[in-house]
């Protein structure tokens, strides 16, 4: 009867090891979606600040001619 108590222990022991295996997989990657989330952000605003600043040396010309 021990031995029985014992094998299912290690299973369930087993299983649990899965499962958080399972969840720290989940967590990486939930951090990677956030990482290239933050870096495509930081893509835009980079684009968006090379806008305004040919706007604003358009205007310049504008404004000297």
């Amino acid at each position: 009867m021990a031995r029985r108590r014992r094998a299912k222990r290690a299973v369930r022991r087993a299983v649990r090891r899965k499962v958080a295996r399972k969840a720290v997989r989940r967590k990486v990657a939930r951090k990677a979606v956030r990482r290239r989330v933050a870096r495509k952000a930081v893509a835009k605003r980079m684009v968006r600040r090379a806008v305004l600043r040919r706007l604003a040396a358009a205007a310049a010309m504008e404004g000297q001619s």
